[in-house]
């Protein structure tokens, strides 16, 4: 699922190239340098830069300032040019200043309302920076030096800077690239596009800025890239290396082996001066950050000879980061290298399950595609990517591109999913469907012509299965009825070529879109025109408290009652691109850890808990026959939802694939039990009654385990853990799963009988014990002493949790599981300061205040009449929004809602409530102005979501009586949620 939505971008780019007032000459509209920094803005803006726009990806309308006359302003030193232009997507305008200290272009555009990924680029010719073919370096935000090899491109990631930070790029001349004031997006990336054959990229260094938007949202800083004197460039000392030398553990790819095998990581040190001794201290980490091995190495003599092979087998499955510190006297250097041990790959001849799959392979990521387990490959990205621009040529198929991908696919014993994804435009911009019925059948019937059949006729034999379109939905949301006509069109004609060949269609949204995407085409007759139905659902919490097996487990039963109840049947349901996002790291040392990219300044989960999280899911897709296609490519700079570090090594989440698919893959689902308290079973066996049940404590308090004693007559019983790695049988089981297996003759219905009458033992938290639910904190009965709770049982409309999105039932802002369903009730403080949350089953359902807003008209826009008859100096609100500007939303101009306080003299006083101010996106991490972050909590859809407090101090004083508050929807896109009120007693 991308997450792109509606909205303004702002972008305000700034670019300082610092030359000589000699070396600036005037060229027609242009202002450039003789050996121009970067080609032609035209050719900068018409080929690349700029925003792209999800339903025309391919189009590439800049803002071009050929044709524009600028206006002139003229001082005794300088002279300033200033153009401006018009886009279907945007308005631009650039400035150029001309003076004896350089030559200056300030570029700034602003989009018009788009869906979509955007991201900014610019090209740095290799002949710019070393014409004379000087080696090129780049000097990190420390100052540490990246010395780039000779032969480098196919679009690698050499650094990422963060906002605040920059890079000298440098050969006989020098470039520094820095950020400043950039908000909502990945950061800054140089990337190698040296080999590349197209212009402008070809052999040139790009440095690009990416984001994508939901809806409103605000890209707006600076990039700044100017010309610096390379004699005044010296590296600085880091943390992690000494300008005297560097430390080196160089892991081999694939970074990983299987149980019993071992690696070697060599280990070297390059010094600048002789060091006549030293020693190295080493230490093996695992994913949980315990320590597995450690020792000494002396060196004797010169250290800048030192090489070593460090030789390890581990005999646990799991993630490792070897760390290695060498010390000579006062200096010392650190080094880091990562790998992983996964469970030996099963003969995938004899798989039967087919459940795992990838969505875009990397090439030379074969291996851990075995190791991991996949069987799939969906041809979206990686190998064999059918999107136009690769797998057509002429108008044709690729003919050459095309049948090395079959002959990849072959030799490693992947199941292709053909993806007809992406439409040539054929004079049909997708923006006008639905429009013209007319413009809209030309369209279809040139997209199978010419697309369509050809692709299909080029792959018989190999590709039996084809996918109609890529999340259809974000593009013609409001036509089903044109996605019903190409996928009804689509269908007939592969089908005329070949009855048996397989139709995946619908590529569903994730549940929180809701279900009416489903329902329309389903009411259309969509369910006659597809063999399998497919949907995207991504996962962005990695915490195990979420729960978020659940809420796929939940809505895969809803898919297929959809089915059921529109065509009364089921098809085969596959989740054909999902993730957990974002990925973790294990890398620590700053020199890394600057090529680790996370959105929003996100953190990295816990790797183990991420694994363990992962798991879960895969669990739930095996236990309902669902396939899970997840992206199998290294997560580059840009760490959003990929297995893999930057430079390839695995991260945990795939070990923890891996273990699950040795235990059960060839497996038959049998079923699931869920008759003990919060300890789900699930039932899995094979044709020689070897069986394996798979199972998890659904934890809530510190420390809460679970102990069961398993039926007697089973024999053979071993437990394992995620990873695969054997574990004691009778150890007590907790929120990560255990995979116990065992020989059993009886039949399915005996075994879940058996599973539902075992003995369980919940290990239960004390009496005075909190659930462990982010940060809040109990508040004791004394910690009302002064203070108020305004009583909101009467008023309050929804509940807590939510199940189906959009579907005016539910509780919460009716998004589906995105909602608090995990805060408990009860009192909390923070900062001193008590609250009550509302006991929604002591209260018909309802704890919190909705109202209602654009995008819910359903809700009240006025909440009136909350009674408060006490005299108050001070109001502490605790509430948020969602939907608001922070998720891409939403305005921050226009007050998100109101509290109006009356008086009991007659007065009033209006608190206008905005967001950015005094409320926030619950999804928005930090304080702000006027308000803080009263607790934060992990959401069912994500690791952490945040309530605030605003505090109010009364204008009246101490004397003046509040008899009650009123609550008004500022009617914006942002839905605002009261949660509690407290007041501080006057006296």
């Amino acid at each position: 699922m991308r997450t792109w939505i509606n909205g303004f971008i702002l972008t305000t780019l700034l670019f300082t190239a610092a030359v000589s007032a000699q070396e600036i000459q005037q060229a027609g509209p242009y202002v450039l340098h003789p050996q121009a920094l970067f080609y032609e803005e035209e050719r900068i803006f018409g080929n690349y830069d700029g925003m792209w726009a999800s339903d025309e990806p391919v189009r590439n309308e800049r803002f071009i300032f050929a044709n524009v006359k600028p206006r002139v302003e003229k001082t005794d030193d300088r002279v300033r040019l200033t153009y401006e232009a018009d886009g279907d997507l945007g308005s631009g305008k650039k400035i150029v200043t001309i003076s004896p200290n350089g030559y200056v272009l300030d570029y700034e555009h602003q989009a018009k309302a788009f869906k979509g990924y955007g991201e900014i680029g610019y090209w740095i010719p290799i002949e710019f920076l070393s014409p004379k073919g000087e080696a090129i370096t780049v000097l990190d935000p420390d100052g540490k030096r990246i010395d780039l090899p000779a032969e480098a491109g196919d679009r690698n990631n050499i650094i990422r800077i963060a906002n605040g930070q920059k890079i000298i790029v440098q050969g006989e001349r020098a470039v520094e690239i820095s950020l400043d004031g950039m908000t909502d997006c990945y950061g800054g990336f140089l990337q190698d596009y040296r080999g590349v054959d197209k212009p402008p990229a070809a052999h040139s260094l790009r440095f690009v800025v990416t984001w994508s938007a939901q809806t409103t949202t605000n890209v707006q800083g600076r990039i700044r890239i100017r010309v610096v004197d390379k004699k005044q460039i010296k590296p600085a000392q880091t943390s992690d290396a000494s300008p005297q030398g560097k430390l080196q553990l160089t892991a081999p790819a694939p970074y990983f082996i299987t149980t019993g095998q071992s690696i070697q990581i060599p280990a070297q040190f390059n010094g600048a001066a002789p060091h006549e001794a030293g020693s190295v201290q080493w230490r093996l980490i695992n994913e949980q950050g315990n320590v597995q091995d450690q020792g000494s190495i002396d060196i004797r003599g010169d250290i800048n000879q030192w090489r070593h092979v460090f030789d390890l087998k581990v005999g646990r499955n799991g993630s490792y980061r070897l760390e290695a510190t060498l010390t000579s006297g006062q200096d010392s250097w650190r080094d880091e290298s990562l790998f992983s041990v996964f469970p030996p790959a099963l003969d995938r001849a004899r798989a039967t399950s087919d459940i795992l799959g990838a969505s875009g392979i990397m090439e030379d990521f074969g291996d851990i595609a075995a190791a991991v387990g996949l069987t799939w490959n969906r041809r979206w990205c990686g190998v064999g990517d059918m999107r136009p621009a690769l797998a057509m040529k002429d108008g044709r198929p690729n003919v050459e591109y095309l049948s090395h991908a079959n002959q990849w696919e072959q030799k490693r014993g992947f199941i292709p999913l053909g993806s007809l994804t992406a439409m040539i435009d054929y004079n049909h911009p997708k923006s006008d469907w639905g429009k013209n019925r007319a413009a809209d059948d030309a369209y279809i019937d040139a997209w199978i012509a010419n697309q369509v059949e050809p692709m299909v006729r080029q792959d018989m034999g190999h590709i039996r299965y084809w996918e109609v379109l890529n999340e259809p939905y974000y593009e013609i949301r409001e036509h089903p009825e044109v996605y019903f006509e190409i996928l009804k069109r689509t269908y007939t004609a592969i089908k005329a070529i070949d009855p048996t060949l397989q139709v995946v269609g619908v590529c569903g949204p994730p549940d929180s879109i809701g279900d009416e995407w489903y329902r329309s085409l389903f009411a259309l007759g969509a369910m006659k025109y597809m063999d399998i139905m497919s949907f995207h659902q991504y996962s962005f919490t990695n915490q195990l408290i979420s729960n978020p097996e659940q809420r796929l487990e939940t809505w895969i039963a809803h898919l297929r009652k959809l089915m059921r109840e529109y065509g009364g049947r089921e098809l085969p349901l596959w989740n054909d691109e999902a993730s957990l996002t974002p990925p973790a790291t294990m890398f620590t040392l700053p020199r890394y850890l600057k090529n680790v990219g996370y959105l929003d300044d996100k953190k990295s989960p816990d790797p183990r808990e991420q694994a363990a999280v992962m798991s879960r899911i895969l669990t739930v897709h095996y236990a309902d026959n669902v396939k899970y296609f997840f992206h199998l490519f290294n997560a580059s700079s840009e760490y959003t939802c990929h297995p893999m570090e930057f430079n390839g090594a695995p991260i945990p989440l795939a070990v923890a694939m891996g273990g699950i698919h040795h235990f059960l893959e060839g497996k038959r689902p049998v079923g699931k039990d869920f008759s003990h308290k919060r300890l789900p079973l699930y039932l899995f066996s094979a044709d020689d009654n070897r069986h394996v049940v798979v199972c998890w404590l659904q934890r809530f308090y510190p420390e809460e385990t679970v102990s069961i004693q398993w039926p007697a007559s089973w024999s053979d019983v071993r437990a394992h853990d995620l990873f695969a790695n054997p574990v004691d049988v009778s150890a007590a089981i907790g929120p990560e799963p255990i995979f116990l297996t065992f020989n059993s003759g009886a039949s399915d219905a005996e075994l879940l009988s058996q599973l539902a009458a075992m003995r369980v033992n919940l290990r239960q938290p004390q009496k005075d014990a909190a659930p462990q639910i982010g940060t809040l904190v109990a508040a004791q009965p004394s910690d009302w002493v002064g203070y108020f709770p305004v009583d909101l049982k009467p008023y309050v409309n929804r509940g807590l949790a939510d199940e189906v999105a959009g579907d005016k039932n539910g509780g919460f802002t009716d998004e589906g599981t995105n909602d608090l369903s995990l805060l408990p009730p009860g009192d909390y403080k923070t900062d001193g300061v008590p609250f009550r949350i509302i006991d929604p089953q002591a209260n018909d359902g309802r704890a919190c205040l909705v109202l209602g807003s654009q995008l819910r008209s359903y809700f009240p826009m006025q909440i009136n009449g909350i009674k408060v008859n006490q005299r108050l100096s001070r109001i502490s609100f605790f509430h948020l929004i969602t939907n608001g500007h922070a998720a891409g939303y939403g305005s921050q101009e226009k007050s998100a809602f109101t509290y109006i306080i009356h008086f009991a003299d007659g007065t009033s006083e209006t608190i206008a409530v905005k967001e950015g101010d005094n409320v926030a996106d619950w999804w928005h991490q930090g304080n702000l102005p006027h308000a803080r972050v009263a607790f934060e909590m992990p959401g069912p859809q994500t690791d952490r979501v945040s309530v605030f407090q605003y505090d109010w101090t009364s204008p009246k004083g101490a004397a003046a009586r509040i008899e009650s508050i009123d609550v008004h929807s500022g009617n914006d896109v942002a839905i605002p949620v009261v949660l509690a009120i407290t007041g501080v007693l006057s006296n």
